[in-house]
């Protein structure tokens, strides 16, 4: 999803949360999209929130679950797992001209962008953003301790990357099979060949295990959670596969 600058409504929002001293627990969603920009007032949705603590004590997780159906947000779901989505949208009616369906059904980027006054705060003049001060040697920061992209493995996927990523893709076009899953002390792979290496990787793609000319990983070492598996030929393919370690 491509973030913009949030729609007036949303200004207007933001504007009372500092207004009203609750901006350290201010923030909001939002999705732009459409062919024109029309004086500001191309197609968007945005909705913002006030949570209950503060955002600016430490780092906290942002997640994004985008499918076929509706583009979600969700805040803190390493701690708070049964958290409602604080921005939900469909995206699954007509493809046609100005409907949210045409342009969240194609690849997007995503980008990080730090701006502070403008529009979404309606502060223009420099010296009243108190963010910035000599303190800070007039500087503004943002800390983001890391980004991932997590897909589901199911038919029609794709990611698009401009460099290298150290997770492997997950394959669709499986000749090997693997088993138990969730994994124990051991897991098993059954296939048209013993495959020539092996590998098991973390979700965040550090390489934890490699083995060759095998059919069985030992697995036992692994903590429990979930992993991915890359199994290559001696002809060059390769697939990779998810897998869970209780």
């Amino acid at each position: 999803m491509k973030r913009k600058i949030p729609s007036k409504s949303v200004t207007k929002k933001n504007a009372n949360g500092i207004k009203n001293g609750t901006q350290e627990k201010y923030f909001n969603g939002a999705c732009h999209w459409g062919e024109s920009w029309n004086n500001g007032s191309y197609p968007n949705y945005a909705r913002a929130t006030t949570n209950p603590y503060s955002l600016q004590d430490d780092f906290h997780l942002y997640t994004l679950i985008w499918d076929e159906t509706a583009i979600r947000m969700y805040l803190d779901l390493d701690k708070y797992p049964n958290n409602a989505p604080y921005y939900e949208m469909t995206i699954n009616g007509e493809d046609v001209v100005g409907n949210p369906r045409r342009y969240f059904h194609k690849p997007n980027f995503v980008i990080l962008n730090l701006a502070i006054g403008g529009n979404f705060t309606q502060i223009w003049d420099i010296n009243k953003i108190t963010a910035l001060n000599a303190a800070n040697n007039y500087q503004a920061k943002m800390y983001i301790d890391f980004v991932r992209v997590y897909q589901k493995g199911v038919a029609g996927e794709e990611l698009y990357s401009k460099g290298k990523t150290s997770v492997p893709a997950l394959s669709h076009n499986q000749q090997y099979r693997i088993y138990p899953v969730p994994a124990n002390e051991e897991l098993r792979i059954e296939g048209p060949a013993t495959p020539d290496e092996i590998k098991v990787f973390s979700i965040s793609g550090q390489e934890l295990i490699t083995a060759s000319n095998t059919s069985t990983v030992n697995t036992s070492a692994l903590n429990t959670g979930n992993y991915l598996i890359r199994i290559s030929q001696h002809n060059g393919q390769s697939e990779t596969h998810s897998f869970a370690k209780k």
